[in-house]
């Protein structure tokens, strides 16, 4: 074993302090270089997270003042429909008149009726009745139109209400029905 001079560790352990404390240094620069990255990225977002949520209130605020002049025209119209349905003299003629002013507003703003024809399309109509079928209203097939109905766009406000042609059984003679005469459907 070589004896190392007095000196040689100290001066060794002079040197590491020093490389230790500028690595120490240089780690301290780098962590606050990241908490500036990080503090500047946060306020980035809080302003994009802001911007966005007044795009968003100013986009509601201008679909509530569209959707409110839709409606106040709406309004008026069934208003002026209203008046004539209140008049003294109000006559059938008259009530069949407002209901085209009605139904005419309606399709000015995409309403339509559904057509209740043909097969029955439960998609659009509702069945609430039946009736025998015959030459003119085929099994299936919509006989009758107990209320109309009404699309908007691709949406069912209200389906129609139809009557559907069916073949009835044919009726049964109940064992009474002899002495009675009547028979049983």
């Amino acid at each position: 074993m070589t004896d190392l001079p007095v000196d040689q560790p100290a001066a060794a352990a002079g040197t590491a302090p020093n490389s230790v404390e500028s690595r120490l240094d240089s780690l301290a620069a780098e962590v606050a270089g990241l908490r500036d990255l990080f503090t500047r990225r946060l306020l980035d977002d809080k302003a994009r997270n802001a911007l966005y949520q007044a795009s968003q209130d100013q986009s509601k605020a201008i679909t509530d003042i569209l959707t409110q002049r839709a409606f106040a025209d709406l309004f008026k119209e069934m208003l002026l429909a209203l008046d004539a349905l209140q008049r003294d003299d109000l006559t059938l003629e008259v009530a069949h008149g407002v209901a085209e002013e009605i139904l005419e507003s309606f399709r000015r703003r995409g309403v339509v009726e559904i057509v209740a024809s043909g097969a029955i399309d439960l998609a659009t109509q509702e069945l609430v009745g039946t009736c025998a079928a015959d030459l003119n209203h085929p099994v299936g097939n919509v006989a009758a139109v107990v209320r109309r109905g009404y699309i908007l766009a691709d949406r069912v406000l209200r389906p129609a209400q139809v009557i559907v042609a069916v073949e009835l059984a044919p009726a049964v003679q109940s064992p009474s029905a002899e002495a009675t005469g009547t028979y049983a459907q």
